[in-house]
């Protein structure tokens, strides 16, 4: 049965229907997931806290899509939360390592800074906002503060950064090589 079948099965208040809906949700998320992140327990507990959210939604919300769609979007919203935590997690911690040891980190390649430098200034030359989206978003920026920045919108920054990695990866994947 599918889940909007048995979300309306469960609304009319079918025996069963119910614990059928979240265990074939828990399923379905925990292989979403699973190929998001891996089977971790962070993995676990996104999916774990989407199927709360969606319990304690469950009743009084008005669907005007299909309740499979608004689920699948709260577990969306929570990988996204995921994902925002974990870069800005990771960003703190390199902050907090440079400003304890007081030294720039070391580039454990030379030849990939040099590389990196050599592709940033192709990205340049061919659009600057490609070039400074990158760079600020790399330094730590929302994309509201980008678009601030750049005095573009949001969706245009979206359509930036995108262009601006694919064409900073075709350059590294190259070699990137400089003259």
């Amino acid at each position: 049965m599918s889940i909007n079948r048995l979300f309306d099965a469960a609304k009319k208040g079918q025996k069963g229907a119910q614990e059928q809906l979240f265990a074939s949700l828990s399923v379905r998320f925990s292989a979403i997931v699973s190929q998001r992140i891996g089977d971790t327990e962070d993995g676990k507990d996104i999916v774990q806290t989407a199927i709360m959210t969606i319990a304690e939604q469950f009743d009084t919300i008005d669907i005007q899509i299909s309740f499979s769609a608004w689920a699948h979007k709260v577990l969306a919203y929570r990988l996204l939360n995921y994902y925002r935590d974990r870069k800005q997690k990771g960003i703190n911690e390199l902050n907090y390592l440079h400003i304890k040891s007081g030294k720039k980190p070391k580039s454990t390649d030379p030849m990939l800074e040099s590389r990196l430098i050599y592709c940033l200034r192709k990205i340049s030359a061919h659009n600057i906002y490609y070039a400074r989206a990158l760079n600020l978003f790399y330094q730590g920026f929302s994309t509201g503060d980008v678009c601030n920045k750049l005095n573009v919108s949001q969706n245009h920054v979206y359509v930036i950064l995108s262009r601006a990695r694919s064409m900073l990866k075709a350059c590294l994947e190259r070699g990137g090589e400089s003259k």
